[in-house]
């Protein structure tokens, strides 16, 4: 295996779109993909001499932009992240251990497109930066999972507005087990407030197995509706018939399914059957 540093964005990129390339940062997706006998790189495009110009947060337009080799040990230290996107550093908290946090970046997380963040950057409608040849691009995190992977771009920025006063919102991973567990399925829910009604819903799941996905039917039944009046029952039958969830020999699809409508439901304040409304987490 071929293992290359470049020193430059430009020098990066060209490299990058060699065949057999493969971009790495804090390289801790590739070893949990080792470990489950997938494929090694030919050749891999560290990212290491980069880091200081890719790292680091900014308030940039009315927007958090997150340097793309920023560490997840960088965005839980945070006050800027904490108090801007509480739902981000809610979910980073249970991401990962912390020793891996420390080598983790929020760009490796995504770059992957299986990364356990990526539920929360969906709802939290986030927007991706990229160096590519010959143009730099922006897309949004779900039309950037919609599409095919580019040969040769590099992740270099995350941009997300701040989230508002008075909204509702919760991360959770449900693992095999209670700690430095592998994901069983993962998922976040965001409702933003207006004066008296949900001025927008959103739902996503991911994590490991699952494909990262926002819940749009789901969605449109919570939006718009008054906050004590969001039809959970409704809600919940949206998101059991619409996540795709594959099953394994650990959890089967319908308990993953019915795992994630339960979170989000309960999570955000809504109800279940033969249950009564939770306090939302925020």
């Amino acid at each position: 295996m071929e293992v290359l540093a470049p020193e430059t964005l430009e020098l990066a990129i060209a490299e990058a779109q060699q065949p057999g390339a493969r971009i790495v940062a804090g390289a801790t997706a590739l070893q949990l993909e080792w470990a489950k006998g997938l494929a090694k790189p030919d050749r891999m495009i560290s990212l290491a001499e980069l880091s200081p110009a890719l790292s680091g947060i900014a308030q940039v337009g009315g927007h958090i932009r997150i340097g793309a080799m920023t560490r997840l040990a960088d965005l839980l230290a945070s006050h800027e992240i904490a108090a801007a996107l509480p739902l981000l550093h809610s979910a980073v908290k249970l991401v990962a251990s912390p020793g891996v946090r420390t080598l983790a970046t929020l760009g490796g997380n995504i770059a992957g497109r299986t990364g356990c963040l990526l539920p929360a950057l969906l709802v939290l409608d986030a927007v991706l930066e990229f160096a590519a040849l010959p143009d730099c691009l922006t897309v949004s995190v779900a039309d950037w999972l919609a599409a095919p992977a580019q040969q040769g771009a590099i992740l270099t920025a995350i941009l997300i507005a701040p989230q508002g006063a008075g909204e509702r919102f919760v991360f959770r991973k449900i693992g095999l087990r209670a700690a430095f567990s592998p994901s069983v399925i993962n998922v976040a829910g965001r409702l933003r407030a207006g004066q008296s009604r949900v001025d927008a819903a959103r739902f996503a799941v991911g994590g490991g197995i699952v494909p990262p996905a926002r819940l749009y039917d789901a969605e449109a039944l919570a939006t718009g509706a008054a906050w004590d009046g969001i039809d959970w029952a409704g809600v919940h039958h949206a998101l059991m018939e619409t996540i795709q969830a594959p099953g394994d020999g650990f959890r089967s699809g319908a308990y993953r399914r019915l795992i994630a409508a339960n979170m989000l439901c309960f999570g955000l304040g809504g109800f279940l059957p033969g249950r009564a409304p939770s306090a939302p987490v925020a």
